[in-house]
């Protein structure tokens, strides 16, 4: 089987690469810092500013994608379509509201609120994916 992959595939799921470099944003500092948590509102931000990105280049990628004939990407292994728009619009809101009720929260504001936006981050990633 001989997979070609080029740019267009690597434009198709930028929002997913953006949401995925996002997560490992706030785990990294993290690690960099000695295990040592930044910041709250620093996290809060990098994760919703990720979010955000993601939810911009979904529309502009389904935008594009919605003039072409072809809404697929990995030889057809992913589908651009109107139901991945909404699906993942959806996801994108449910964790950027997850997250404001995660840092407003005392039991999940504490020393491992990176880990917890890496892991929220992720799983929307997967819902995107899927």
């Amino acid at each position: 089987m001989n997979i070609q992959i080029g740019l267009v595939d690597i434009f198709r799921v930028s929002p997913m690469i953006a949401l995925f470099l996002a997560s490992i944003i706030p785990i990294t500092l993290k690690v960099l810092n000695g295990n040592k948590e930044q910041a709250p509102e620093a996290t809060l931000f990098q994760g919703l500013g990720g979010l955000i990105a993601s939810g911009i280049l979904l529309l502009t990628v389904y935008v594009l994608i919605s003039e072409n004939s072809e809404p697929t990407a990995f030889a057809n292994a992913i589908v651009i379509d109107g139901v991945t728009l909404w699906v993942g619009l959806i996801a994108i809101l449910g964790a950027i509201l997850s997250l404001v009720l995660m840092y407003d929260n005392p039991a999940t504001n504490g020393d491992q609120f990176s880990e917890l936006v890496f892991l929220t981050l992720s799983s929307v990633l997967g819902m995107m994916i899927l």
